[in-house]
């Protein structure tokens, strides 16, 4: 493929983000990986303040940090997942968490509310790569120091990689269908190292790795988790 990205992408993912949460897709429970991640922070440094839920998806991490007893506030490019959320919340009788919508198209750090720490768990990887670059360093910026940051991205190996094409700018558009996101744009590091690299001003404590393999195809993620210096 290797072709220029149209302008409009940001709209395009948002409008197939929103398509796929009306259409009633769901995810109910975090990943393992998560889970041990945010149980081991708690034990060395506790959660104090708000935990910043980006890209929340329908709140299934904002739930288990709910009710891991943290305050959270979700932030999505989706407003149907939003909604979602905040149904989520109603339904399982626990205080709605704070939410913003986020313009994909605007200034990310200009839209951020206050928060402590900050987890994106498979989220940021859906735009180009200046996009999501940038996006990475403003929730850097405003992560207040000694805020625990947890960042998901998948690898090389990961099916959304084998399934997608390379663009000019470096980011990757899907060249089959995964999931109804036909057409979306992301950005997936090379390795490790590239996905290091984006992370300045962050004190790395670990990089984990781990994958599945469902339905015959290879799942891998790599995890950043660490603190602001």
């Amino acid at each position: 493929m290797n072709t220029a990205i149209a302008p409009d992408v940001p709209e395009a993912n948002t409008q197939m983000w929103d398509k796929i949460y009306r259409s009633g897709s769901m995810l109910w429970y975090p990943a393992e990986a998560l889970v041990r991640l945010v149980r081991r922070h708690e034990k060395s440094d506790g959660f104090a303040g708000t935990i910043l839920d980006h890209g929340c998806g329908t709140g299934n991490v904002a739930e288990f940090l709910t009710r891991s007893g943290h305050a959270v506030h979700c932030t999505d490019v989706s407003s149907e997942a939003l909604a979602i959320v905040s149904q989520r919340f109603a339904k399982a009788g626990l205080p709605n968490p704070g939410i913003t919508l986020i313009e994909p198209r605007l200034d990310l750090g200009q839209q951020l509310p206050q928060f402590n720490h900050v987890i994106a768990w498979q989220s940021l990887c859906y735009g180009t790569r200046p996009n999501t670059i940038a996006s990475i360093a403003s929730l850097v910026e405003v992560l207040p120091a000694g805020g625990c940051f947890i960042m998901c991205f998948p690898t090389a190996n990961d099916l959304l990689y084998r399934r997608s094409e390379p663009l000019a700018d470096g980011s990757r558009c899907f060249s089959e269908s995964v999931s109804d996101q036909m057409g979306a744009v992301l950005t997936i590091p090379e390795s490790e190292e590239e996905l290091r690299s984006w992370c300045s001003g962050i004190t790395i404590r670990d990089v984990v790795e781990y994958g599945m393999r469902f339905a015959g195809e290879q799942n891998q993620f790599h995890v950043i988790y660490g603190v602001k210096a």
